[in-house]
Protein backbone atom coordinates (compact mmCIF):
# COMPACT_ATOMS: atom_id res chain seq x y z
CA UNK A 1 0.00 0.00 0.00
CA UNK A 2 1.20 3.52 -0.76
CA UNK A 3 -0.04 7.01 -0.01
CA UNK A 4 0.37 9.95 -2.36
CA UNK A 5 -1.31 13.23 -3.10
CA UNK A 6 0.85 13.53 -6.21
CA UNK A 7 0.94 10.22 -8.11
CA UNK A 8 3.23 11.42 -10.92
CA UNK A 9 6.40 10.05 -12.44
CA UNK A 10 8.31 12.35 -14.75
CA UNK A 11 9.24 9.41 -16.98
CA UNK A 12 5.54 8.86 -17.72
CA UNK A 13 5.38 5.48 -16.00
CA UNK A 14 2.55 6.15 -13.57
CA UNK A 15 1.50 2.53 -14.11
CA UNK A 16 4.49 1.56 -11.92
CA UNK A 17 2.82 3.30 -9.00
CA UNK A 18 -0.28 1.13 -9.45
CA UNK A 19 1.86 -1.99 -9.91
CA UNK A 20 3.69 -1.34 -6.64
CA UNK A 21 0.86 -0.02 -4.46
CA UNK A 22 -2.36 -1.24 -6.05
CA UNK A 23 -5.20 0.75 -7.53
CA UNK A 24 -5.82 4.21 -6.08
CA UNK A 25 -8.45 4.44 -3.38
CA UNK A 26 -9.57 7.71 -1.94
CA UNK A 27 -11.17 11.01 -2.72
CA UNK A 28 -10.40 13.53 -5.40
CA UNK A 29 -9.24 17.03 -4.55
CA UNK A 30 -12.57 18.29 -5.87
CA UNK A 31 -14.48 16.10 -3.42
CA UNK A 32 -12.28 17.19 -0.52
CA UNK A 33 -12.90 20.85 -1.43
CA UNK A 34 -16.66 20.26 -1.74
CA UNK A 35 -16.66 18.72 1.74
CA UNK A 36 -14.60 21.69 2.98
CA UNK A 37 -11.83 19.41 4.21
CA UNK A 38 -9.32 21.48 2.21
CA UNK A 39 -9.38 24.89 0.53
CA UNK A 40 -9.13 25.78 -3.15
CA UNK A 41 -6.35 28.33 -3.57
CA UNK A 42 -6.33 30.98 -6.26
CA UNK A 43 -3.59 30.06 -8.73
CA UNK A 44 -1.76 32.74 -10.70
CA UNK A 45 1.28 32.57 -12.98
CA UNK A 46 3.14 35.82 -13.67
CA UNK A 47 5.10 35.59 -16.92
CA UNK A 48 7.93 38.09 -16.69
CA UNK A 49 10.73 39.18 -19.00
CA UNK A 50 13.71 38.13 -16.86
CA UNK A 51 14.96 37.22 -13.38
CA UNK A 52 15.32 40.88 -12.39
CA UNK A 53 11.59 41.29 -13.04
CA UNK A 54 10.92 38.19 -10.92
CA UNK A 55 12.74 39.81 -7.98
CA UNK A 56 10.87 43.09 -8.53
CA UNK A 57 7.52 41.27 -8.57
CA UNK A 58 8.46 39.29 -5.46
CA UNK A 59 9.24 42.56 -3.66
CA UNK A 60 5.86 43.92 -4.74
CA UNK A 61 4.09 40.81 -3.42
CA UNK A 62 5.92 41.00 -0.09
CA UNK A 63 4.51 44.51 0.45
CA UNK A 64 1.18 42.80 1.14
CA UNK A 65 1.58 41.49 4.71
CA UNK A 66 0.33 37.89 4.63
CA UNK A 67 2.03 34.70 5.80
CA UNK A 68 4.11 33.71 2.77
CA UNK A 69 6.28 30.73 1.78
CA UNK A 70 8.68 31.50 -1.06
CA UNK A 71 9.88 28.31 -2.72
CA UNK A 72 13.32 28.44 -4.28
CA UNK A 73 15.15 25.29 -5.38
CA UNK A 74 18.57 26.89 -5.83
CA UNK A 75 20.52 27.59 -2.63
CA UNK A 76 22.48 30.58 -3.96
CA UNK A 77 19.29 32.28 -5.18
CA UNK A 78 17.49 31.40 -1.94
CA UNK A 79 20.26 33.08 0.05
CA UNK A 80 20.10 36.13 -2.22
CA UNK A 81 16.33 36.45 -1.78
CA UNK A 82 16.62 36.05 1.99
CA UNK A 83 19.31 38.72 2.18
CA UNK A 84 17.54 41.12 -0.20
CA UNK A 85 14.24 41.00 1.71
CA UNK A 86 15.69 40.37 5.19
CA UNK A 87 13.79 37.12 5.73
CA UNK A 88 14.95 33.65 6.80
CA UNK A 89 15.99 30.91 4.38
CA UNK A 90 15.03 27.38 5.39
CA UNK A 91 17.00 24.61 3.70
CA UNK A 92 18.56 21.22 4.54
CA UNK A 93 21.02 22.47 7.17
CA UNK A 94 18.53 24.75 8.95
CA UNK A 95 17.85 23.72 12.53
CA UNK A 96 14.27 23.84 13.82
CA UNK A 97 12.88 24.32 10.31
CA UNK A 98 9.20 24.24 11.22
CA UNK A 99 9.73 26.66 14.08
CA UNK A 100 11.51 29.13 11.78
CA UNK A 101 8.71 28.86 9.22
CA UNK A 102 5.95 29.21 11.82
CA UNK A 103 7.56 32.26 13.45
CA UNK A 104 8.20 34.15 10.19
CA UNK A 105 5.73 36.32 8.31
CA UNK A 106 7.62 35.39 5.16
CA UNK A 107 10.47 33.00 4.52
CA UNK A 108 12.31 31.36 1.66
CA UNK A 109 12.09 27.56 1.63
CA UNK A 110 14.10 25.08 -0.43
CA UNK A 111 12.75 21.67 -1.45
CA UNK A 112 12.62 20.70 2.24
CA UNK A 113 9.20 22.39 2.28
CA UNK A 114 7.78 20.48 -0.67
CA UNK A 115 6.36 17.49 1.19
CA UNK A 116 4.99 16.31 4.49
CA UNK A 117 4.28 19.59 6.26
CA UNK A 118 0.97 21.16 7.13
CA UNK A 119 1.00 24.90 7.81
CA UNK A 120 -2.58 26.10 8.30
CA UNK A 121 -1.56 29.74 8.80
CA UNK A 122 0.13 30.06 5.38
CA UNK A 123 -1.90 32.33 3.13
CA UNK A 124 0.35 32.58 0.09
CA UNK A 125 2.92 30.44 -1.70
CA UNK A 126 5.24 32.06 -4.23
CA UNK A 127 7.45 29.89 -6.42
CA UNK A 128 10.55 31.65 -7.71
CA UNK A 129 12.71 28.66 -8.71
CA UNK A 130 11.59 25.09 -9.23
CA UNK A 131 12.53 21.66 -10.50
CA UNK A 132 11.94 22.39 -14.17
CA UNK A 133 8.71 20.77 -15.44
CA UNK A 134 8.07 18.55 -12.41
CA UNK A 135 4.34 17.92 -12.05
CA UNK A 136 4.92 16.09 -8.78
CA UNK A 137 6.68 19.09 -7.24
CA UNK A 138 3.96 21.45 -8.47
CA UNK A 139 1.28 19.24 -7.01
CA UNK A 140 3.09 19.08 -3.67
CA UNK A 141 3.63 22.84 -3.47
CA UNK A 142 0.03 23.55 -4.42
CA UNK A 143 -0.97 21.16 -1.66
CA UNK A 144 0.77 23.30 0.98
CA UNK A 145 -2.09 25.79 0.64
CA UNK A 146 -4.92 23.30 0.62
CA UNK A 147 -4.38 22.91 4.37
CA UNK A 148 -4.67 26.67 4.90
CA UNK A 149 -7.14 27.89 7.49
CA UNK A 150 -7.21 31.24 5.68
CA UNK A 151 -10.23 32.23 3.61
CA UNK A 152 -8.51 32.99 0.31
CA UNK A 153 -5.11 31.32 0.00
CA UNK A 154 -3.17 32.10 -3.17
CA UNK A 155 -0.51 30.22 -5.11
CA UNK A 156 1.76 32.26 -7.35
CA UNK A 157 4.49 31.18 -9.74
CA UNK A 158 6.94 33.71 -11.12
CA UNK A 159 8.26 32.53 -14.51
CA UNK A 160 10.32 34.14 -17.20
CA UNK A 161 9.06 33.78 -20.78
CA UNK A 162 11.76 31.16 -21.38
CA UNK A 163 10.84 29.19 -18.24
CA UNK A 164 7.19 29.23 -19.22
CA UNK A 165 8.00 27.84 -22.67
CA UNK A 166 10.23 25.09 -21.25
CA UNK A 167 8.51 24.15 -17.99
CA UNK A 168 4.79 24.81 -18.38
CA UNK A 169 4.30 21.02 -18.19
CA UNK A 170 4.45 21.38 -14.39
CA UNK A 171 1.14 23.24 -14.55
CA UNK A 172 -0.63 20.15 -15.91
CA UNK A 173 -0.66 18.79 -12.35
CA UNK A 174 -3.12 21.57 -11.53
CA UNK A 175 -5.19 21.78 -14.71
CA UNK A 176 -5.60 17.98 -14.93
CA UNK A 177 -7.52 18.17 -11.68
CA UNK A 178 -9.84 20.87 -12.93
CA UNK A 179 -8.30 23.89 -11.24
CA UNK A 180 -8.17 27.20 -13.08
CA UNK A 181 -4.90 29.07 -13.55
CA UNK A 182 -4.81 32.79 -14.26
CA UNK A 183 -1.91 33.89 -16.47
CA UNK A 184 -0.64 37.45 -16.08
CA UNK A 185 1.82 38.99 -18.54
Amino acid sequence: MGFSGSPYREDGRENYIIALTGFPVGMSWEELIRLQVVREPTFRVYILSDNREKMRKLGELLQIPVKTLIFCDWLDLGEKIAKTFNIPFVYGETKDRLEVIRESQACVVSRVGDEGISLPDVERVVEVAYLYGSRMQESQRFGRLMHSAKEEPEHIILMTEEEFEKYQKRLYAITERGFRIEFVR
